[in-house]
């Protein structure tokens, strides 16, 4: 580093000031805009270094897809308030999918405030655009958000930590080690489980749909879940081929090995 006019030279800040004054001029497209934006989340190209996820960029390119269906030959200093409301409004409707299905509102925020980034950068965003911007009504989803590794990891550590949860780490252990429904795992049998060849079978009756009927092969994790799985049930009552692996519990201390637990 040198000392130039009184401030230090520095390589580093003057690549970062390059980075954030992109070349994205106000009178640019919006399709090549676009490309110029997602590209400069990346650190120089690279596949390793990124200021975002691969997973990030990967949804910034699904989002750039959309929105190239509406504002592709838009500059930016020409989007005004109407074209993100109608924009709203077809997108909902499913006018500018292939599919002609609806959107999610959630998915239609999550594109338009890639959009609205992209206009700021290129210095395009009008006190009109803030005042009159508004996002659609997000939606709660009914399908919770999946655990991360991490928080996997912590859950199966603490679900193995006391003998009070055993099951749950069996349960969690299987479930997750052969991608089973708890559908199916609650309608597994005895006869199912195949301890000796390492295989558990899922049959139509209790499949995710009627064609999912397969044979699974069991990881050493599985097995292991497995084996403790039929113990408990053989102590539970369930000794039959035909009898479920977990049986319904009808009081806390009686089990009913011909009905599958809920």
């Amino acid at each position: 580093m040198q000392h130039t006019l009184g401030h230090i030279n520095c390589p580093a800040c003057e690549s970062a000031r390059h980075v954030m004054r992109t070349e994205i001029p106000a009178s640019l497209k919006f399709r090549e805009a676009a490309d110029r934006w997602i590209e400069s989340r990346e650190v120089g190209g690279g596949k390793k270094s990124r200021y975002v996820s691969k997973r990030s960029l990967r949804d910034m390119r699904e989002y750039k897809r959309a929105l190239d269906r509406f504002f592709a030959d838009l500059p930016l200093n020409k989007i005004h308030l109407g074209h993100l409301r109608q924009y709203q409004q077809m997108r909902s409707s499913g006018d500018l999918g292939p599919s002609g299905r609806e959107v999610n509102p959630n998915k239609i925020n999550q594109e338009l405030s890639m959009l609205v980034r992209i206009i700021k950068r290129a210095a395009a965003w009008t006190e009109e655009l803030e005042i009159g911007y508004e996002p659609l009504q997000h939606i709660e989803q009914d399908i919770p958000r999946a655990l991360t590794p991490d928080q996997q990891d912590h859950f199966l550590q603490t679900a193995g930590s006391h003998t009070r949860w055993n099951f749950i780490h069996w349960y969690s252990l299987a479930g997750l080690h052969t991608t089973m429904s708890s559908h199916e795992l609650r309608g597994l049998r005895i006869a199912d489980v195949n301890l000796m060849d390492g295989l558990v079978m899922v049959r139509s009756a209790s499949a995710k749909n009627k064609y999912r009927m397969r044979t699974i092969p069991l990881t050493d994790e599985a097995r292991w879940a497995f084996e403790r799985i039929i113990q408990r049930a053989h102590e539970l009552g369930s000794v039959q081929p035909n009898h479920f692996v977990m049986p319904f519990r009808v009081t806390p201390l009686n089990f009913d090995p011909v009905r599958p637990m809920t």
